[in-house]
């Protein structure tokens, strides 16, 4: 009886915790996010599209190291137990540390030959000043997962903010003054030094640094299939660019830079809410395998309601929404954006998949899961840039998501405790409810790119939206309203 009762004391104990983590998450992305939005625009209309395309050079090799930085060790500060960490998170900080510099390192030899690869010499100097945030990153590491593993998302928020804040500053300044691709680097830069020297400030506990071989090898065979995995995740984000950037020329891949940035929107705004409380979530449930797989099935529905109808929405009014808020300029990027708005709502609940299934320690089937995502995606991408151009990568990666990422999930989540019928019935309502919206805002705004007609496309989308939902809307207004217990 006692033994019970603690459980449940631990269970309610989590849930607030969760709670309280996901609304102050929502309240940092709704904040962070808003603010980007505008600085986007005003940067849009400051930059062309071949300013986007040297940047996107640059920011390709970085995200390619940022993908394998600190060999995925971080996470077992979520993870691991908490009378573990004084011995593990040295051991951590200290491989993210000389990782980083080692990366450093290859990225500053490999500057020229991938700027010339993608047709983008003038990136060289860029990629070396840009790719310093490999070594912010590592420092930041165990300080952002202690923040992860304690839901301390208030501190979270703080750092976010005065980040965005000071890179934003940045970027304007220097965009104003005429430095064109090279504002966004330095905006960047300052902002992920801001993240990494607020981090190491406000962590609830500061290990140092430290080594031990013993910790060596369980942090590495735990974080290995994680740095493979990302790697994967990488390739599937940026192998467009790589076929872009050389087939069709830095404008083209500007423009399609800039499409894929808007489609990822709805994935920074939902799934980065999320995911800074969903893996130590997960991981806290995964003692009991049954109720972890309900966990699952039900903050995937309500990732879905938010989720279906901001990707498909943002889809059907791609171009009046292009050209009336960012310019003319930019308007051959619409078709490809429609498209990569399926993929995008694919990617949010894959990133939530990949949470759950390295919770419940099946990181080898995230590698798998990503492996088919690149294997099958590389053939598609340069077949629909030879066809039809940037339009015709972004068709390739909507039909890649929906034919062979999303049954593969859903065959790896069955295998895990998650049941597919109670997944549809989570995700049916949204689904269906954001076609018919996507339709009505189509519809709305048909008569051309004009304020005007984006406002009657976005307000008939939304409210087609909101009535076919106002059950489900009813029913997550009703558990916001419950105290929750700590």
């Amino acid at each position: 009886m006692a033994i019970s009762e603690a459980n449940s004391s631990e269970s309610v104990d989590l849930k607030g915790k969760v709670g309280r983590g996901l609304r102050w998450s929502v309240a940092n992305t709704v904040l962070v996010r808003l603010g980007n939005l505008a600085t986007g625009v005003l940067v849009a209309r400051l930059l062309a599209p071949h300013d986007y395309g040297v940047f996107a050079v640059a920011l390709i090799l970085l995200n390619a190291a940022l993908s394998v930085n600190e060999l995925g060790v971080s996470l077992a500060v979520v993870k691991w137990p908490r009378d573990e960490l004084p011995a593990a998170a040295p051991t951590v900080a200290t491989i993210a540390l000389a990782f980083s510099l080692l990366l450093y390192g290859a990225c500053f030899a490999a500057a020229t030959p991938v700027a010339r690869l993608l047709g983008a010499p003038a990136a060289v100097p860029m990629i070396r000043v840009l790719c310093l945030a490999i070594v912010l990153d590592a420092l930041a590491a165990v300080p952002a997962a202690m923040i992860a593993r304690d839901f301390l998302q208030k501190r979270r928020m703080v750092m976010d903010v005065v980040s965005f804040a000071l890179g934003t500053v940045v970027i304007l300044v220097l965009a104003l003054q005429g430095l064109g691709a090279w504002a966004m680097v330095w905006g960047y830069l300052v902002s992920n030094a801001a993240v990494a020297a607020m981090g190491i400030l406000i962590a609830p506990v500061r290990f140092g640094y430290g080594f031990r071989w013993e910790q060596a090898r369980r942090l590495t065979s735990f974080g290995m299939p994680l740095a493979g995995a990302s790697v994967l995740v990488f390739l599937m984000l940026n192998v467009d660019y790589l076929v872009v950037g050389p087939l069709l020329g830095a404008t083209q891949l500007g423009l399609y830079l800039f499409a894929f940035n808007l489609c990822g929107w709805p994935v920074t705004l939902i799934s980065s809410v999320f995911r800074r409380v969903s893996f130590a979530g997960f991981s806290r449930a995964s003692s009991d395998p049954s109720a972890a797989g309900d966990s699952f099935a039900v903050s995937s529905g309500w990732v879905m309601l938010a989720a279906a109808p901001a990707c498909l929405i943002l889809g059907a009014l791609a171009r009046p929404l292009i050209i009336v808020v960012y310019g003319e300029k930019w308007a051959p990027s619409a078709g490809v954006l429609s498209l990569l708005c399926v993929m995008a709502l694919v990617r949010i609940v894959g990133e939530l998949t990949y949470d759950y299934l390295v919770a419940m320690g099946r990181s080898v089937a995230v590698l798998y899961l990503q492996g088919v995502w690149v294997v099958s995606l590389v053939p598609a991408l340069y077949f629909g840039a030879r066809v039809a151009g940037i339009k015709g990568v972004g068709a390739g990666h909507a039909v890649i998501a929906v034919a062979f990422i999303v049954p593969l999930m859903l065959v790896l989540l069955g295998q895990s405790n998650v049941s597919t019928r109670v997944l549809w019935l989570s995700w049916r309502g949204p689904l269906l409810a954001s076609v018919a919206s996507g339709t009505a805002g189509l519809v709305a705004s048909s008569g051309g790119a004009s304020v005007l007609n984006l406002l009657l496309g976005g307000l008939a989308a939304v409210l087609t939206y909101v009535l076919l939902m106002r059950r489900r809307f009813a029913t997550l207004a009703h558990s916001f309203r419950q105290p929750s217990t700590s």
